[in-house]
């Protein structure tokens, strides 16, 4: 029985006119790809023209001279050399000692922090990844992204070919029915290292939910057919048992972060007009609510803040991540800068494995204020103060000082 899933679209970035860059496919199943190709973010290329390098942009390739130099006027020269690393054979594809040098990475440091307690599932994901090409590239691609935040050099080249290529090859697999558990877990594993390496990236605030959403979809069309998967946890009844687990539901004391959260939230009303808008506030001031209650309703409440983007319809979900939608984005930017204050507390044990996320907390809050039109300026100044509170006073909740938020 092939899977009922309906079209999903995960955003790998945009061009800076906000112009769809590469597309792949838009059926029921499939995955529609979209990447930033930045100056540094391009695919290497071995055997790309003179110019092209030089330039230090992907060469096309083309015969006898690519249609990037022919555009601009340039003079386009071949060299030919000698492929510098033999490739090693994989199911359909290629790869080299520099991959298994990711590959080896992505087994001891980089493989996704969930499932909580989860390294077991992911070296049982990595025993059959060889198997499905889609799984090895989402690998590599977190792996390299993973480098390039922990100071292990430029990998950024790396980490978007291997993206692309594997939502591009998940895309071609999501045209067929999964026929086993194991074909199964390898999509949705997928899916999850390609989410883990949205929030890795400087662009990626958005696309997180793009691969939520995916997720999603598989989490209620195709995993319910697998018992014995070792995704079954992510279903909601095996989301509330493990946060069970791993939480003592202690009551959490208010705060002028609370206080100040809910402020800053409550100035956002007026510029909600969809339906989905304002359902994902409902649920934020929800969150700031269960953080004074308990932190077992706290988890659930984040857990909520994701799993509702699987709820709204395409037209619904397309509107609150285009790009030119800043309402959703101060929704987005508050909804993260909660998550991270408030699980710094509540999952205190665990949260060395999400170590890049304050860093890229930052860079998204800080993006986002060069983006904003003039008049939305200043309802993204309490996660501005809040970014200078936790630089200063090292997230200690406790001592946090009382936030002006501005009308």
């Amino acid at each position: 029985m092939e899977d009922s899933s309906p079209a999903l679209q995960i955003h790998d970035g945009e061009t800076g006119d906000g112009k769809e860059s590469t597309e792949n496919g838009g059926g029921a199943g499939q995955i529609r790809s979209i990447h930033k190709l930045t100056r540094r973010g391009h695919t290497k290329s071995r055997r790309g023209c003179s110019t092209c390098k030089r330039r230090r942009v992907k060469c096309p390739e083309d015969q006898p001279a690519c249609s990037s130099c022919v555009r601009l006027g340039l003079i386009c020269e071949y060299t030919l050399k000698n492929n510098p690393s033999a490739p090693l054979q994989s199911t359909g594809g290629q790869f080299n000692l520099k991959d298994l040098r990711l590959f080896h990475h992505f087994v001891l440091h980089a493989y996704p922090p969930l499932p909580l307690h989860g390294k077991a599932v992911w070296d049982d994901i990595t025993s059959y990844s060889h198997n499905y090409e889609f799984l090895v590239h989402s690998m590599l691609g977190l792996a390299a992204s993973h480098l390039c935040l922990s100071g292990g050099g430029d990998h950024e080249a790396e980490a978007l070919e291997h993206r692309v290529k594997s939502i591009k090859l998940l895309n071609q697999a999501l045209c067929k029915p999964s026929i086993s558990k194991t074909e199964s877990d390898a999509r949705f594993s997928t899916l999850m290292v390609l989410t883990f390496q949205s929030s890795y990236m400087p662009d990626g605030m958005l696309e997180v939910f793009h691969m939520i959403r995916g997720c999603m979809v598989l989490t209620k069309s195709t995993l319910p057919k697998y018992a014995m998967s070792l995704f079954t946890k992510f279903s909601s009844d095996g989301v509330d048992k493990k946060l069970h687990e791993v939480t003592e539901d202690s009551s959490q004391q208010t705060s002028s972060f609370l206080t100040n959260a809910s402020a800053s939230l409550k100035s956002l009303r007026d510029l909600c007009r969809t339906k989905f808008e304002k359902q994902y506030l409902g649920i934020l001031e929800n969150l700031v609510h269960m953080a004074s209650v308990s932190n077992m309703d706290t988890l659930l409440a984040i857990s909520s803040a994701y799993n509702v983007f699987g709820e709204p319809d395409q037209p619904d979900f397309n509107h609150f991540m285009d790009s030119q939608n800043h309402v959703a984005q101060l929704l987005v930017a508050h909804f993260f800068l909660l998550e991270y204050v408030i699980g710094r507390k509540v999952l205190a044990p665990f949260m060395s494995a999400f170590s890049f996320r304050e860093t890229m907390l930052r860079t998204w809050i800080k993006g986002l204020a060069t983006k904003l039109a003039p008049e939305h300026v200043p309802y993204l100044n309490w996660p501005l103060q809040m970014l200078e509170v936790m630089e200063l006073a090292h997230m200690d909740l406790p001592e946090i000082p009382n936030l002006r938020i501005s009308d």
